[in-house]
């Protein structure tokens, strides 16, 4: 039978395990803070705890946290998991909270020795320029004032940005029926978005799409500058449909060394550009969703056709006597990857190169293109997956098994490229977006800004504990490509994922409904989920001369509402001035005959109005330092 305690519990620990160290609690709380510490075993430096919990909604934004590691607990009963959680003294304090409507209850904390980890909650940035451009705003949580949208992402936990760079973006430069908008996401406006990332404090996951237009399993059509290039120096139409047909194996390899060619050239230029900006990524993918392969028709994965009209990879009842063969050109394939893989490294040694495939959590057809490339010798550094619930018909737990499973079999962390979800049933004009509700969702995470947000909870939690942490994060899309009201026509938008070349007027947005913003630029509850869930402040308290206040109780924000809790043997420390401050808290222990013991500090760098929670022992005096001022805690 579960005890129901509200705002605190007592915390009963069982005895200590060989392997972990297990303890048996419950915890109720309709609004309230709890914390506990507890012993660890061993002397690692890192532990990974989980915590076995049952939570009756999202609106509290409860929240679980232990040793600077930190998790939103999700919908329904979970086993939440924190990695890289930093022991003190043979112990971690795990603290909890939550705003008032919802009951969370905590049993069964266990740890076990772990290693440093970091999850990236990432987001693609690409469009951000282009929908300023068309006069799109974005609004921070509970903000009335526009901000730079990579800012907001970035105070709301979100650490890590994807920019994805077309070659030369254009009118009739795409696949012959749209094109995308010359000015936005070509060289100038991709080091603008690093600049502004990293200047946020955001790392980079920087794509090389190799194309003028969208690229994707199906669609990678030469740029149209190395066409030209071709054309010049080597004399072939590779934009010809008849030459295509009839292109002799000479010419091919001709081609294809000079695609070799440009690919090392190109990816060199711009990684030696973002370097010399100190924008160097950590992170860089060659392609976007390589399944079938790069630069058709010359390195294809696998055997298949391409129509004359779009250049796009065809099949079944789509192909016709008059399309182009395309035999598949593993060597090729395997030649250009690892062409851009030792530019990259040779610019930026530490940056990760990510082979990244579609049909993540379909693990049948996601191996069999990755044994393509493992086959054919081409170079990675981390799996990249796409993964949406309405595309693989996969729930969270579906997709956790699969990243199990591939880096049981590969021995490759895994990053999650893409996923998303929609806050909206349909587009602002009533009409469909491009995601559709799978079944298995349709009710626990309905297409509201309440589903999105649980959506996004479930599935961070589930990531953090795929097998020894090998999933390293997930990275949102499209967070900021939002409805920009057009003033001509009520519920149409100015924004659209392509142009049409007929008339040069956008053809939909089709993810206005799947952003982390809502059709009027306001930030969506599922920002609370990047955030770390319920925010605290200090209530009441005494303000130090260092910018900091000190108090024993706490003020619990949530979507919700606000409740407050008093703190037993702790002390909230709030930065209560108007800038970033690094702070430094000192705990000062004396032994009973009141002879100094020891002396151990923690490091913070605290944003205006944030706010940790220290502990306060007996025999022990608390000093906070900040901007050179120390300060006892009363």
């Amino acid at each position: 039978m579960k005890r129901m305690i509200n705002l605190a519990a007592v915390l009963t620990a069982a005895a200590l395990m060989p392997v972990c160290a297990a303890y048996g609690a419950e915890l109720g709380t309709e609004g309230g803070i709890y914390r506990e510490t507890v012993k660890v075993p061993g002397s690692a430096e890192y532990y990974t705890v989980t915590v076995k919990t049952t939570c009756s909604g999202q609106d509290a934004d409860a929240y679980i946290s232990a040793g600077g590691a930190r998790a939103v607990i999700p919908n329904g009963e979970q086993t939440v998991c924190l990695r890289g959680v930093k022991a003190k003294n043979g112990a971690v304090t795990v603290e909890a909270a939550a705003g008032p409507g919802e009951t969370i209850t905590i049993e069964d904390i266990k740890a076990e020795p772990g290693s440093e980890y970091t999850f990236y909650q990432g987001g693609d940035v690409t469009e951000a320029n282009y929908i300023l451009a068309l006069g799109g705003r974005y609004y921070g949580p509970g903000s009335s004032e526009a901000e730079d949208p990579i800012k907001i992402l970035a105070d709301n936990g979100v650490n890590m940005a994807r920019i994805r760079l077309s070659n030369a973006p254009g009118k009739g430069r795409g696949d012959g029926t749209y094109y995308l908008p010359e000015g936005f996401q070509d060289l100038a406006d991709c080091l603008d978005l690093a600049r502004r990332a990293k200047a946020n404090g955001m790392a980079i996951e920087f794509t090389f799409n190799l194309s003028d237009y969208w690229s994707n399993a199906e669609r990678q059509i030469v740029p149209s500058e190395w066409a030209a290039d071709i054309k010049t120096e080597l004399g072939h139409d590779i934009k010809d449909p008849d030459f295509l047909k009839s292109m002799t194996e000479n010419e091919r390899e001709e081609i294809t060394d000079r695609l070799v060619e440009l690919v090392s050239e190109h990816i060199t230029d711009v990684m030696t550009q973002l370097k010399n900006q100190d924008t160097v990524p950590e992170f860089v993918s060659i392609g976007n969703e390589v399944n079938g392969g790069l630069l058709f028709p010359f390195a294809p994965s696998f055997d298949m056709q391409m129509n004359c009209g779009s250049f796009e990879a065809v099949w079944g009842d789509d192909q016709t006597d008059d399309d182009i063969p395309m035999p598949a050109q593993t060597e090729a394939l395997a030649r250009i990857m690892n062409a851009g893989y030792e530019a990259v490294k040779k610019v930026s040694p530490e940056t990760q190169v990510v082979l990244h495939l579609a049909n993540g959590a379909k693990l049948s057809s996601y191996t069999w293109a990755l044994d393509i490339y493992e086959n054919a010798g081409a170079k990675y550094d981390i799996l990249g997956a796409s993964y949406y619930p309405a595309w693989s018909d996969n729930t969270v737990e579906g997709c956790v098994d699969f990243c199990d499973q591939v880096y049981e079999k590969y021995g490759k962390q895994i990053l999650i490229m893409e996923t998303g979800y929609n806050w909206n049933a349909a587009r602002k004009d009533g009409k469909p977006g491009q995601l559709v509700d799978i079944e298995a969702y349709k009710e626990k995470y309905p297409p509201t800004p309440e589903g999105q947000k649980g959506y996004l909870a479930d599935l961070y939690n589930g990531l953090r504990s795929v097998s020894d942490g090998a999933c390293i994060g997930a990275i949102y899309w499209d967070p900021l490509m939002i409805h920009v009201e057009d003033p001509e026509t009520a519920g149409a938008s100015l924004s659209g994922w392509a142009y049409r070349e007929s008339d040069d007027e956008p053809d939909g947005n089709v993810v206005e409904n799947t952003t982390l913003f809502d059709f009027d630029g306001k930030a969506l509850p599922a920002l609370n989920v990047t955030a770390g869930g319920a925010r605290l402040t200090a209530k009441g308290g005494v303000e130090m001369e260092n910018g900091l206040t000190a108090a024993d109780a706490v003020e619990i924000t949530s979507e919700a509402g606000t409740a407050s809790a008093g703190l037993s043997g702790a002390a909230a420390i709030e930065n209560t001035s108007e800038s970033e401050r690094n702070v430094c808290i000192y705990t000062v222990s004396y032994d009973e005959n009141g002879e100094l013991s020891g002396v151990a500090a923690e490091e913070h760098a605290l944003r205006p109005g944030e706010t940790v929670i220290a502990d306060t022992p007996e025999n022990a005096k608390i000093y906070t330092a900040a901007e050179g001022r120390l300060c006892e805690v009363e």
